[in-house]
C-alpha cells in the first residue's frame, strides 16, 4: 500500500480527504490518481516521493509516501 497527503487547498478538492491509502502493488500513474480523486493536475505544485521531489507523472509504487502541496501564490 502507498500513502498519499494532500495539503492545503488540495484537501478540499478532494472531497476533504488529507491521507489515502491506495493499492500500488501494481504501479499506479500519479496523474490517474489525481483524476479520480478530482484534483485537478495544474493545481498541484510540489511533489514529494519518498523525501525526494518528483514530477506530474510519476509513478507511485507499494510502500511510496506521497507529498502533494498546491502551487503557493501571493505578493
Amino acid at each position: 500500500m502507498a500513502v498519499i497527503r494532500l495539503h492545503l487547498t488540495l484537501i478540499g478538492m478532494a472531497g476533504d480527504r488529507k491521507e489515502l491509502i491506495v493499492d500500488a502493488q501494481k504501479p499506479l500513474l500519479l496523474t490517474a490518481l489525481l483524476d479520480r480523486l478530482g484534483v485537478p493536475q495544474e493545481e498541484v505544485g510540489i511533489i514529494v516521493r519518498n523525501r525526494k521531489r518528483d514530477e506530474i507523472d510519476c509513478m507511485i509504487h507499494d510502500e511510496d509516501v506521497v507529498e502533494l502541496f498546491p502551487i503557493l501564490t501571493g505578493g
